[in-house]
């Protein structure tokens, strides 16, 4: 922490020409932008996060816009790493540059956010039919005298009303989701 400026000049020279693994707990903003290309978070809930792109990419991307949502955590980051060890097509161009490799992970991140709202909106949409089901063979039972009622008329009412409600705001999360992409996707391409 209370380095003289050259030590701290080669500590930085030294751990950027390393190309192993190297694990820096700071609060050294500076010490973070020179040498860290990626970053792990320790949240309040427990997580660990990690972001795959360096502190500056952090700051200017993501601090304050996307919080946790940006971030990977540590055994989703294992799997990628184990993904990379698989050899890369000949055919391809090259690497990715780092924007590119952002547009196409924060993507990935929209696609999956839209996937997870579609199947929370048809699984509402789903339980919402089976009770309106429900509730109208109860009627028919009832109107032909034939069956007993399972509760009360208004608190059979209430709950397809409080299934309509949730219902409502699955698909209303799943329609942002989707304009979340789409605005994502006009400021890559243009209108």
């Amino acid at each position: 922490k209370h380095m003289a400026i050259p030590a701290r000049e080669t500590r930085e020279s030294l751990f950027q020409i390393y190309r192993g693994t190297i694990g820096i707990v700071s609060h050294a903003r500076e010490l973070l932008r020179q040498v860290a290309d990626s970053l792990l978070f320790f949240s309040d809930d427990g997580r660990v996060l990690f972001y795959p792109f360096g502190y500056d990419h952090y700051r200017e991307h993501v601090a304050g816009k996307m919080g946790a949502a940006g971030q990977r955590t540590a055994e989703e980051q294992a799997m990628i790493e184990s993904l990379r060890a698989v050899p890369k097509k000949s055919w391809l161009p090259g690497e990715l540059s780092t924007e590119s490799a952002w547009r196409d992970w924060r993507f990935g991140l929209l696609e999956e956010e839209m996937e997870e709202a579609r199947r929370q909106a048809e699984a509402a949409a789903a339980e919402r039919q089976a009770a309106v089901i429900r509730h109208l063979e109860e009627k028919a039972c009832q109107m032909e005298g034939s069956g007993a009622s399972n509760g009360e008329p208004e608190t059979a009412l209430l709950q397809l009303e409080t299934l309509r409600v949730q219902e409502t705001a699955a698909v209303t999360h799943w329609t942002n989701a989707c304009l979340d992409w789409y605005g994502e996707w006009l400021s890559v391409h243009g209108e």
